[in-house]
């Protein structure tokens, strides 16, 4: 993958970053995060899954010489494309709330120095 897309995906994962911190302004902590960040990724792993499903499902088309037939060319690759996009989105929501963990962790970080300066 080119830089210029990954900088793309980036910048839809900062925006994505928007969204998941109307719903957890901070990780209060790395139960919370994980918690956050196992269901985003099980979303992105069922898209992954339907993805493979799909791709087989043309594959069983092909050996049938089925996919000759253009409206089930079109049909199927149009499938395909649709689990894809649900499959980018899944995945940027999943680097969201990793950037949403890693700010939080920091965060904590610095609230736990905070406190042992003041014990000092």
């Amino acid at each position: 993958m080119n830089e210029a897309a990954k900088n793309e995906i980036r910048r839809l994962a900062d925006a994505e970053l928007e969204e998941v911190k109307k719903e957890f302004p901070a990780f209060s902590s790395c139960y919370e995060a994980y918690a956050a960040a196992k269901a985003a990724t099980e979303e992105a792993w069922n898209e992954a899954q339907a993805l493979d499903e799909h791709i087989e499902g043309i594959w069983t088309l092909t050996k049938k010489k089925a996919d000759q037939d253009p409206e089930v060319l079109h049909a199927a690759y149009t499938g395909i494309y649709r689990i894809a996009v649900d499959l980018a989105a899944a995945a940027t929501i999943c680097a969201a709330m990793a950037r949403n963990a890693i700010l939080s962790s920091e965060e904590m970080l610095l609230f736990e120095n905070e406190r042992t300066a003041e014990n000092e």
